[in-house]
């Protein structure tokens, strides 16, 4: 009864960390990989769904930088501008629930590449307004500033996918599941 009694208290001692992981048979594995992974995770969805809330709030901006664009035509423009807020919200929803991100991360990943090309075209073509990223919440004008904001974006999807795929289980590093 005693080595009962003193394995209990042992086991509910405070701050006995491998106690608590045995009694919740959780493994903790994090490293600054995993905890980076992570927060560039949350990160990424957030910016997903604020952008996409915000262009479905106000697309105007948007449609006013995609008429800038002299090759697409308005019909183009149009359909651009409504689906680009769902196809992010759809994808920030995805991640949120951790669901199919073996095929969600790396359309996250494409996506924040085609933002970091559009603002390098926007950059060159001259674009000078207001791009609509944020609708009218942020404002955000081409410029160095929103290259390099893309151009983190991507790193950190990257590093996400890279981390998903090196270890081939979605759940070790983010918590998904493994679809």
């Amino acid at each position: 009864m005693t080595v009962f009694l003193h394995n209990l208290t042992q086991s509910f001692r405070p701050f006995n960390l491998s106690a608590i992981k045995r009694f919740l048979s959780i493994d903790y594995k994090l490293t600054f990989n995993h905890i980076f992974s992570l927060i560039a995770f949350y990160l990424l969805t957030a910016v997903l769904l604020f952008s996409g809330i915000a262009k479905i709030i106000d697309p105007l901006p948007l449609l006013n930088t995609l008429k800038q664009i002299t090759f697409l035509s308005t019909e183009l423009q149009i359909i651009i501008a409504t689906l680009l807020p769902v196809v992010e919200i759809g994808l920030a929803f995805l991640m949120l629930t951790k669901s199919k991100l073996k095929m969600v991360l790396p359309i996250v990943a494409m996506l924040f590449a085609a933002f970091l090309a559009f603002s390098i075209y926007g950059i060159f073509a001259g674009f000078g307004a207001d791009c609509g990223c944020f609708g009218n919440v942020v404002k955000s004008s081409f410029g160095w500033g929103m290259i390099f904001r893309n151009t983190l974006f991507l790193v950190l999807s990257l590093v996400i996918n890279i981390n998903a795929w090196k270890n081939q289980v979605n759940k070790q590093h983010i918590g998904g599941k493994n679809e």
